[in-house]
């Protein structure tokens, strides 16, 4: 009975002991899957085990429909799609969880969907999806959790949707430019690290949500989504050095930064066509070195701003003008008072 046991114990330890995953390449080196007959033996040319290529792997190809092959990897050095394919679909990389550069998908003019990397935690670069014209939605990315550099989503111009990034928590660079389908961003609810937030140039950008449980940051700049009419993100923020919100068409009011106390170097808001009132800002008591209120021509209340420019003594850099009456200097906002 004792002689069972312990060989039961034996083969269950067997079976749970996995082997070390087997690495190959190095991080110079460069592979350019370039068919689906390349995409189906690349396994096949590596040392017998590895899951971890080093290398860049290229895939480019107008014969190529089917990424499934390369599911055995694990990690990855750099992981460049890009010019053509032979599907309008990516899926795949079910069990890659890392990559040692970055990740780039561009210019596929065929590319309608992305549905990938499930498993994918860390990228040390960047992600990089741009310049598609089919592109509509993207998803996977669920396990993200670092990127130590960028995350770029630009010119896709058919695109609509995000994913939530719902498990992101740290990232240096967000910028979101140019998709001129996008009508909500509703994510990044877990990241409590962004250093610069770009959002520019969505024309059809109606909702700005989420970044929930960022509280500090280095850069916020929103500029030229015509028809952003709701922005509602940031609510935790508490301090940032450049928070800049201007060249908007649709924006009535800022519903947001309520809990935020201070702006290190510049606040601009300018050229919001429609902007009426800022009073969110009443928790903001310290200003760095510029402020710009400017040419935002329906702009009637401005007293979010008195606790700042009451506070903030060495601000000296004011520029406030061309908005409406009460709100055309630092002397009428002063008189007008707090926010009632």
């Amino acid at each position: 009975m004792i002689r069972i046991t312990l060989l039961i114990l034996i083969i269950s330890l067997k079976t749970c002991i996995q082997p070390p995953p087997v690495s190959c390449g190095e991080s110079t080196d460069f592979i350019h899957l370039n068919s689906q007959a390349m995409v189906d033996s690349f396994q096949s040319t590596l040392p017998t085990g590895c899951t971890i290529y080093k290398g860049e792997l290229r895939i480019s190809g107008f014969d190529i429909k089917n990424l499934q092959p390369l599911d055995f990897l694990k990690e990855v050095g750099k992981l460049y799609i890009y010019s053509s394919l032979g599907t309008n679909t990516i899926k795949g990389f079910k069990n890659l969880e890392r990559i040692e550069k970055d990740l780039q998908i561009t210019a596929l003019n065929n590319l309608e969907s992305i549905d990938a990397f499930p498993n994918l935690s860390y990228v040390k670069e960047g992600i990089f999806i741009s310049s598609h014209k089919n592109l509509r939605s993207i998803n996977g990315f669920e396990k993200l959790d670092t990127i130590g550099g960028f995350l770029t989503l630009s010119y896709n111009k058919s695109l609509t949707d995000l994913p939530s990034f719902h498990t992101l928590k740290s990232v240096n660079l967000v910028q979101i430019i140019s998709d001129s389908s996008l009508v909500k961003i509703n994510g990044f609810d877990k990241c409590v690290e962004i250093k610069e937030i770009i959002i520019k140039n969505n024309v059809r950008l109606k909702t700005l949500n989420g970044f929930e449980n960022l509280k500090n940051n280095e850069t916020i700049s929103i500029e030229g989504n015509d028809e952003l009419s709701e922005l509602v993100a940031f609510s935790k923020l508490i301090s940032t050095q450049y928070l800049k919100i201007h060249n908007h068409k649709s924006l009535i009011e800022i519903s947001t930064f309520k809990k935020l106390e201070k702006i290190d170097v510049l606040l601009l808001l300018s050229n919001n066509e429609n902007l009426a009132n800022i009073t969110n800002f009443e928790q903001l008591k310290s200003l760095g070195s510029k402020l710009v209120i400017e040419n935002n021509p329906n702009l009637s209340d401005c007293c979010g701003l008195f606790n700042a420019l009451e506070h903030s003594t060495w601000l000296k850099d004011i520029t406030i003008k061309n908005n409406m009456k009460v709100c055309n200097s630092k002397d009428e906002i002063i008189v007008n008072g707090k926010c009632k």
